[in-house]
C-alpha cells in the first residue's frame, strides 16, 4: 500500500513540475478567475492532514486582490473544514 501511495505523489510531483501545493492552489485560483468562477474546498478532517495543515491554511487565505492596484489576481475561495478530537 505504501508503495502505491509514495507512487501517488512521486506522480503528483512530476505532473506539476515540483511546484508546491500552495502553488498548484494559486494556479488553479487563476484559471478559474480567468473563467469567472471560485474554488470551493471541503475538507472532511482536517485533523488527520498533519503533514499539509499549514500549507492549506496559508493557501487559503490568500487575498483574492492584491497588487498596488487591488486588481484581482485570483478566483474567490470558500472552504469548509471538518475537525475531530486529535492532533491540530
Amino acid at each position: 500500500m505504501r508503495n502505491g501511495l509514495l507512487k501517488n505523489v512521486f506522480g503528483f510531483a512530476q505532473d506539476t513540475h515540483r511546484k508546491s501545493i500552495s502553488d498548484v492552489i494559486l494556479d488553479i485560483r487563476r484559471e478559474l478567475l480567468a473563467e469567472g468562477k471560485e474554488l470551493v474546498l471541503l475538507i472532511e478532517d482536517f485533523a488527520t492532514m498533519s503533514g499539509v495543515q499549514q500549507t492549506l491554511l496559508d493557501s487559503i487565505i490568500v487575498t483574492s486582490h492584491g497588487g498596488p492596484e487591488g486588481k484581482q489576481k485570483y478566483a474567490p475561495i470558500r472552504t469548509a473544514l471538518a475537525v475531530t478530537d486529535g492532533y491540530m
